[in-house]
């Protein structure tokens, strides 16, 4: 892609601005082979054109985004750059700390260990659209697995589910609603 066309590139701190830490709670993963439609950012003039989607993303019949509840105080979100001089690509990596083990929880992360998938979660207080791990040409994908029971009687015992994704960004914007099935027949 050339940005030969961004005419407000700037990066700025604003003033007042609430910048909470984390991630919150609620986590969707979508596998990529329940998609009927993935969008993508429709690059323009602006700087956050490069990195949001405004369109809809569509699942096939039947299908639904996966619910991850995690632990706020636990979880979190980094990414770094990778790569040579003018090749470099986002590396980000989710941890997502849920804090019970039951035979649901074991289960649903067993078989997540083998899909690639699209990652949508929110900052904390963030009531509109999503930060997205993964892309359309990129897929997010299980990392780690740690499942603990603890040590004694302090032992944090719970799934530590990690995922990974590379991208041209840390992470896109979906500005879309939460995907749900394409409509059937009509």
């Amino acid at each position: 892609m050339n940005y030969e066309n961004i005419t407000d590139m700037k990066v700025a701190f604003v003033d007042g601005q609430e910048n909470p830490s984390g991630v919150g709670e609620l986590a969707y993963l979508i596998p990529y082979s329940w998609f009927e439609t993935i969008q993508e950012p429709t690059a323009s003039t602006t700087s956050s054109s490069i990195v949001t989607i405004t369109a809809d993303h569509v699942l096939k019949a039947s299908k639904a985004p996966i619910e991850v509840q995690a632990l706020y105080e636990k979880s979190g979100m980094t990414s770094a750059l990778e790569g040579e001089i003018l090749s470099k690509i986002f590396k980000t990596g989710v941890e997502l700390f849920i804090p019970n083990h039951t035979a649901a929880n074991i289960g649903t992360a067993t078989a997540l260990k083998n899909y690639r998938f699209i990652l949508l979660i929110r900052r904390p207080d963030q009531n509109t659209g999503f930060l997205q791990i993964g892309s359309k040409s990129i897929a997010a994908y299980v990392e780690a697995i740690d499942a603990n029971l603890g040590t004694g009687p302090t032992g944090e015992v719970g799934i530590k589910l990690t995922v990974g994704a590379y991208g041209k960004a840390p992470y896109l914007f979906y500005d879309g609603e939460l995907p749900a099935p394409a409509p059937v027949g009509g």
